[in-house]
Formats: structure tokens, C-alpha cells, sequence
């Protein structure tokens, strides 16, 4: 069987590029030390450094420093890190734990990081983004790919993010917004073995042409409708229709898509008027019933929650941290904590962090660094 590394092992496999001349900590002692602060709730260059600080002992004691980081040198190694190395080491810790071939659903999104914002209302306005992609049943984050918006777009990142995981997400299924719904993102998606169910807009002229052709004039081939869902003052029902093996496609969609799916969703909310809509969604995983594939399509919120957790609990678009390296491996840092946080049974974030906050040795038993403390 094969033995689990624990992300200080994988932190030292990443390749310090930094110079030799004066270098204090190693730089798995550094991402460890991040990751530590970010788990106690504390965020930006002057939260993690004040957070040393005020555990140096425990902390020299655990990593055999002699003194802890300043905050230059906390901003400096996060603006020098190489973030693609830390985006991969998280792919490949979290492949550990997710299985391929499992029919596990995933979601993929992407979510703009508002403190890298620069020339927001001008010409040359730019960002830095996060492709996640997230476990449904577990809200497990397995993976994350940075792009920047001057010079790549989400889909690119995400075809790339995709052949990054192909490995665990081989046999699994994937949920996708209309952005993904491409020729060449499905194409990807085939590619790696992996099922799809991904909404269909107007962005996709002719295809959803066909989907109302096909969804008023037949019959669907199985559906189901969900229990009426109440909560928060609103009233919501829902029924799925799958439309099996389509036929006289648009010639660019004929290899990839296999089948629709229409969801229609009634009720009333919270400020008590009715509302009705339609959703439509392509997909090549027509062997499964209409109650999976609707099960699925509502499980694709799982990634939304992910992006509530960063901006509401985590404060992620109200840091002060501009620069782009550093607010990527911040981020990535703080996923981490987040799948800590779920992996040792935290449903609910904000208590998790209101838990381990000031608790530096059980913050390092979280990272499998409690015994350090006892050598």
C-alpha cells in the first residue's frame, strides 16, 4: 500500500530558487509556518507575522528555529515562491485522498481574487483568478490553477487544471457552467475518461436551438421530480428531464454531446411570490436516471459554497495583499486549511477556525507536525 505523505514531506519537494546568500529558513519550514497561521485565522503579511510572534516559542520549538520570520521576510518568500509549484504539490497531496474510477461528482468554477485587481474602470484593467475543482459530496477542494485575465481566460485554465487531475478524476463526473460548454473543454473532458453534465446557454447558438427542439416536440426518456424543499422562508420545487441519445446535431457537437437535460425549478420566496425558471444542461452520461443527473446538477453548489467560505470566512477579497504571487500561494495555502479543517471532520468553517485559533499544538497535529514537539 501506498504510504501517505504529509504536506511538510511534499513542501520539501518543491525547488527553493531563491538565493543561497543569507537564506535563514527552509522554505517547507516557511510554507508550513503560512499554513499554520492561516489555520489559526489570520491573513496578510501582517496577521501571519504577528501570529509568529506571538507563538515563537511553540513554533521555533516544533521547526528548530532559532527565531521566527519577520514580516519582510514573510512578504518577500511569498512574492518569491514559485506558486505553480505550490499549486502542483496541492493537486498531488490531495491526490491521496480522492479515488479515480469511484463515479465521485466534481465541480469546476473559477473565482477572480478582487485584491489583485489593478486599473479596475480602465483599458488595461487585470486580475488574478483560482480555477477550483471541487468534490461534491465532501466539498473537498482537489485542485486549483491561477490564471492571470490579461493574458488567459477561465476555460484555458480549466482544460489545464483538468489535464493536471486527469489521474483522480479518471471514472468520476464533472459540472460545469455555460462558460465550459466548448468543443474544446468537452473535448478535454473526453479525453481524461471523465462524464460530464454542463449547463447550455445562449452562448451556444445552435446547440441550444437544438435542445428546445428537442425538449418541446418528445418526450424525455426518464425524469424525476425532487421532494418540495423549504428553507429560510422559501418554498422550491423541482423536476429533471434527461432526453437520451439526440440526433442531427450541429456537426461541431455530434462527437461530444450525447444527450439533454432540462431542469424546471417552481415556487415561492422568501418574500412570498411565486418564480418559475428552466435550466439546460448537455451531457454524455446518458446511462445514468434522471434522479442522478438532477442530483448532480444541484450538487454543483458545492463549488459556490467553497467561493462563500474564501470572500465571507476566509475575507479573501478584502486582504490587503496585491501582489499576485503572493495572493495566489495565500490562497492555495488557505484551501489547504479548508480540506484540513473538512478532512478531520469540521463541517462548519467558522467554528473550525474558532476552534484551533490560538492552539498552535493542535494546529500542528492537524498538519501531522505534533510530534516535533515531542522529540
Amino acid at each position: 500500500m501506498q504510504t501517505t505523505k504529509s504536506l511538510y514531506e511534499l513542501f520539501e519537494t518543491i525547488t527553493d530558487i531563491r538565493s543561497v546568500h543569507g537564506r535563514r529558513y527552509k522554505l517547507a519550514d516557511l510554507l508550513a509556518l503560512c499554513t499554520l497561521a492561516i489555520l489559526n485565522g489570520c491573513d496578510g503579511y501582517r496577521g501571519i507575522s504577528r501570529y509568529f510572534q506571538n507563538h515563537k516559542t511553540v513554533l521555533c520549538q516544533a521547526l528548530g528555529l532559532e527565531v521566527v520570520p519577520s514580516y519582510d521576510t514573510v512578504k518577500n518568500f511569498l512574492n518569491s515562491v514559485d506558486m505553480l509549484a505550490v499549486q502542483k504539490i496541492f493537486i498531488t497531496w490531495m491526490q491521496q485522498y480522492v479515488e479515480s474510477g469511484s463515479g465521485d461528482w466534481y465541480a469546476i468554477d473559477g473565482k477572480a481574487m478582487a485584491g489583485t485587481i489593478v486599473d479596475s474602470q480602465g483599458k488595461q484593467q487585470n486580475f488574478v483568478s483560482l480555477v477550483r475543482l471541487v468534490q461534491h459530496n465532501s466539498g473537498l477542494i482537489v485542485g486549483s490553477h491561477s490564471y492571470e485575465n490579461g493574458k488567459s481566460g477561465e476555460t484555458e485554465a480549466a482544460r489545464q487544471l483538468l489535464n493536471n487531475c486527469a489521474a483522480q478524476m479518471e471514472g468520476n463526473v464533472l459540472t460545469a457552467d455555460s462558460l465550459h460548454c466548448n468543443s474544446k473543454t468537452l473535448a478535454k473532458i473526453m479525453d481524461i475518461n471523465v462524464d460530464y453534465v454542463v449547463q447550455l446557454k445562449g452562448n451556444c447558438a445552435a446547440l441550444k436551438k437544438k435542445a428546445l427542439e428537442v425538449t418541446t416536440q418528445g418526450l424525455p426518456d426518464d425524469t424525476y421530480i425532487f421532494p418540495t424543499e423549504k428553507a429560510h422562508g422559501r418554498e422550491e420545487n423541482c423536476e429533471v428531464a434527461l432526453y437520451r441519445n439526440v440526433s442531427d446535431l450541429p456537426p461541431r457537437w455530434s462527437k461530444f454531446v450525447k444527450g439533454f437535460i432540462v431542469l424546471t425549478c417552481w415556487g415561492i420566496n422568501n418574500k412570498k411570490k411565486p418564480y418559475a425558471f428552466k435550466r439546460y444542461f448537455v451531457t454524455n452520461r446518458i446511462t445514468a436516471s434522471a434522479k442522478e443527473l438532477g442530483k448532480g446538477i444541484k450538487g454543483h453548489w458545492s463549488v459556490e459554497t467553497v467561493h462563500y467560505i474564501k470572500d465571507v470566512i476566509m475575507l479573501e477579497d478584502q486582504k490587503i495583499v496585491h501582489e499576485k504571487n503572493a495572493a495566489v500561494v495565500l490562497s492555495i495555502l488557505g484551501d489547504i486549511a479548508i480540506n484540513l479543517y473538512k478532512m478531520n471532520g469540521h463541517k462548519s468553517i467558522k467554528a473550525a477556525r474558532e476552534c484551533y485559533q490560538n492552539r498552535v499544538e493542535e494546529q500542528l497535529e492537524l498538519m501531522k507536525l505534533g510530534h516535533l514537539l515531542k522529540n
